[in-house]
């Protein structure tokens, strides 16, 4: 498959990427202080965020011929990443329903959706798919994200342009695209477009993801308090930043495997309906040739009986004569 060729643009752009925004957390006080403004560096992430989503696409349109699935399998590496995502989810969202009763809704769906995740990471330990039993169960998930994705929006829309970071919701609306499709992927419905599409949209999300965890890091390393959200103002900012940043690296860690596992399972599970055309003409043509020589043998055997009747016949003749 093509598409598993998109780590390479990937990393480039995330090198780039992450440049970027470092200079701009280092350098720029206030929006200036560096070649870049703040909000220059943001579209510049932005466009390289949607450069690789054009790549992703031109090189998912070179499999479009190709005949490919996918099931789950046991692939240790996402099931550990899976479930340390779970439990940093489980328990920031017990945090929120205990600290703040506002967002009680979605402190519910964070603890479903956690629950959720900890058993796709189970089913990542087993190899064993048993969401196709409950596929309606696999889109809590995405409605979690979903739902703090639109929260997140309206948190930072009540603050001025300059002071919002617009890069943590390009991150975010890409992990409920990519949460759609990996629950579609569980659920068993429509695989292929599922493959394809998780990939796209997964591979830009751990792009623009790694690069937001670099700004946290290099904040909190310099001492410079990063954005308070909707999570900082429950808790101790510090403490729950952290917390934030190991779950983020796990859910990033997550997604890479899990994505590097379905696209091998795809790519190892690969047809060309051409070529498979060409295989059952092949095939076709052989059952001919063996009807043929069979006819053929058959024929042959009959007419050497034949010979052998009359010889016989003759020799009959011949003694009695």
């Amino acid at each position: 498959m093509k598409l598993k060729n998109l780590w390479i643009p990937a990393l480039l752009l995330l090198l780039i990427g992450g440049i970027i925004k470092v200079c701009d957390t280092m350098f720029n006080v206030n929006g200036t202080g560096f070649v870049l403004s703040s909000t220059a560096c943001n579209l510049t992430l932005a466009g390289c965020a949607v450069l690789l989503y054009i790549i992703g696409w031109c090189l998912s349109l070179a499999d479009r011929n190709k005949t490919f699935k996918a099931e789950p399998t046991k692939n240790m590496l996402c099931g550990i990443f899976g479930f340390i995502a779970a439990v940093s989810l489980l328990g920031g969202g017990v945090v929120r329903l205990i600290a703040d009763k506002n967002n009680l809704v979605e402190s519910i769906l964070a603890i479903l959706a956690g629950l959720v995740l900890l058993y796709e990471a189970c089913i990542s330990f087993t190899g064993v798919n048993g969401m196709k039993k409950i596929p309606v169960a696999a889109l809590i998930v995405p409605v979690w994200c979903c739902t703090r994705f639109i929260m997140l929006f309206i948190e930072y829309s009540k603050r001025s342009l300059m002071a919002v970071e617009l890069f943590d919701i390009i991150a975010l609306a890409f992990l409920v695209m990519f949460l759609f499709y990996q629950s579609m992927y569980f659920a068993a419905i429509n695989n292929r477009l599922a493959i394809r599409k998780a990939a796209i949209y997964g591979t830009v999300f751990i792009m623009l993801e790694l690069v937001v965890c670099a700004d946290l890091i290099i904040k909190m390393a310099i001492g410079r308090q990063p954005m308070p959200n909707i999570d900082t103002q429950i808790v101790e900012p510090t403490m729950l930043n952290i917390v934030m940043i190991v779950g983020d690296l796990a859910l990033c860690c997550y997604a890479f495997f899990f994505i590097r596992e379905i696209l091998k399972t795809a790519d190892n599970n690969l047809t060309w309906p051409a070529e498979k055309n060409q295989d059952d003409l092949l095939l076709a043509e052989l059952d001919e040739d063996i009807a043929a020589q069979e006819t053929t043998g058959t024929e042959t055997a009959a007419e050497e009986n034949e010979s052998e009747d009359k010889a016989t016949d003759n020799s009959r003749d011949t003694s009695s004569a």
